[in-house]
């Protein structure tokens, strides 16, 4: 049992099994019956909820991340630890995370790597432009430009 799982009541354990179990939906207008300015306004909606979807995926991101403490990694030089490359852009964290996550969403681990350190650098650093994407005031992408110009620089 995890921490997480043992601070919560047996009710709250029930509706999150519930509500994780459920198939994925998106609430969908008839387009045929929209007039232009319907579908204007529909597209703001489409924008917003995809700014909602990606700061719950951030946050998300970073739940996991707090599950997976670099505490039981093995230290340099010892088997089993990485040899190459860099290990998780979130600090504190194991250098299998990334591992991980690319596993779960099915991607490179170039691209979980990625994924990882614009949630880190928003949801952490960030968190007032993560709260606007969060509330779908501000989209993904200038979300990201935050990220880019406010976080901190890469080594090329």
């Amino acid at each position: 049992m995890t921490s997480t799982e043992s601070r919560r009541s047996a009710f709250e354990g029930a509706l999150v099994g519930v509500l994780v179990a459920r198939p994925a939906s998106v609430e969908r207008l008839p387009v045929e019956l929209m007039s232009a300015e319907d579908v204007a306004a529909e597209l703001g909606r489409v924008q917003a909820r995809k700014a909602m979807d990606a700061a719950y995926e951030a946050e998300l991101l970073m739940a996991l991340a707090g599950q997976r403490p670099d505490v039981d990694d093995p230290p340099a030089g010892h088997p089993g630890a990485r040899r190459r490359g860099a290990g998780s852009p979130v600090p504190g964290t194991s250098e299998f995370l990334p591992d991980e996550l690319a596993l779960v969403l099915n991607c490179s681990r170039s691209f979980a790597v990625g994924v990882l350190t614009d949630a880190w650098l928003l949801a952490e650093r960030l968190p007032a432009v993560h709260a606007a994407c969060a509330a779908g005031e501000l989209d993904w992408f200038r979300a990201r430009v935050f990220a880019d110009v406010l976080g901190p620089r890469r080594t090329r």
